[in-house]
């Protein structure tokens, strides 16, 4: 059986999975439905794999050899094929065009739904169909040169579009309130409309009075009730709207893009934003009055110089 038909497959026994409705059948569906996602891209790789070199761009690892008229070619070794960071260097280096952004929140999903969540609400698992139906309509179109309708069927397609219009309808109305608030932080603002419910796993924050300020601001979830009030969500919120980017700071040897604010304490100043996301604190100085250097965040209390420059002058005295 080819690669492609496993992903169609996948998503087929997801959704029936989904329409089972125990918790157990919920969690098989979210595994189902991001297993075939990550096919549907394997299966591109296959169909760019030169004839004859063991499906070289499928496979984790890949060793060098002499063909027969002694020019160095690369093939596939072993069975072990790629996971998802070498899914997206290997298309990304072959200019495949996908929305890696809405494939890494599909795996986001996943893995909070799998992990976290003892119990999954049905507008939780629409927000998840509706991005697999996105990810599937685009990548089979324009990359498969398939008709995702006919390629996995009628049924499946016709759940997949009714789940994502009563979602895209829910989700437009909190939306439409979130942006409402007046937030002091464009971060914050992108942050909640992001934020999973940490009960239901349900991205559908609603406030219950937009005009208030952001200290008394509160957030319910319209999947499970669920309320929240700034000292539950405005941190946490950030944390996960910028894990991504933390991650890749981390290996690039960069900062962090989140920091705790000198003034209030709380781990919310925006790096991007120069300012602190809870309580709007903004830093005198971004560089060293001495030598010009960058401050980082920590030096505030060196009243605008950096950390060496601070640390000479105490020797001078």
């Amino acid at each position: 059986m080819s690669i492609l038909n496993n992903a169609v497959m996948s998503i087929q026994v997801g959704l029936e999975d989904l329409i089972a409705g125990t918790p157990a059948r919920m969690l098989s569906s979210v595994r189902n439905l991001h297993a075939g996602v990550l096919l549907l891209l394997k299966s591109r790789l296959l169909e760019l794999s030169p004839p004859g070199s063991d499906e070289v761009l499928l496979k984790q690892k890949i060793k060098p050899r002499m063909d027969g008229s002694g020019h160095l070619e690369f093939v596939g070794s072993g069975k072990k094929t790629v996971e998802l960071e070498e899914i997206k260097q290997r298309l990304t280096a072959l200019g495949v065009d996908v929305e890696w952004k809405r494939i890494e929140r599909l795996t986001q999903e996943r893995n909070n739904i799998e992990h976290y969540y003892a119990q999954v609400s049905d507008e939780a698992m629409r927000g998840l169909e509706a991005n697999v139906l996105l990810i599937v309509r685009d990548f089979t179109a324009r990359e498969l040169k398939r008709d995702p309708r006919e390629l996995f069927g009628e049924a499946a397609w016709d759940q997949l579009l009714k789940n994502k219009e009563v979602f895209d309808a829910e989700r437009a109305a909190c939306l439409s309130a979130l942006r409402a608030v007046k937030w002091s932080s464009a971060g914050l603002a992108a942050a909640c409309e992001d934020y999973p419910c940490s009960d239901c796993a349900a991205r559908l924050w609603y406030p219950a009075d937009p005009s208030r300020e952001l200290d008394d601001l509160v957030l319910q979830c319209r999947s499970c009730g669920k309320s929240v009030d700034a000292d539950e969500f405005v941190e946490d919120a950030l944390r996960q709207h910028l894990a991504s980017d933390a991650q890749r700071s981390v290996q690039d040897g960069d900062r962090d893009p989140l920091a705790t604010c000198p003034e209030c304490m709380h781990h919310t100043f925006v790096l991007e934003e120069d300012s602190c996301a809870r309580c709007r604190y903004e830093r005198a100085y971004a560089e060293c009055l001495q030598c010009g250097a960058e401050l980082d965040i920590e030096e505030h209390d060196f009243e605008g110089v950096c950390g060496y420059c601070d640390h000479v002058a105490s020797k001078d005295d």
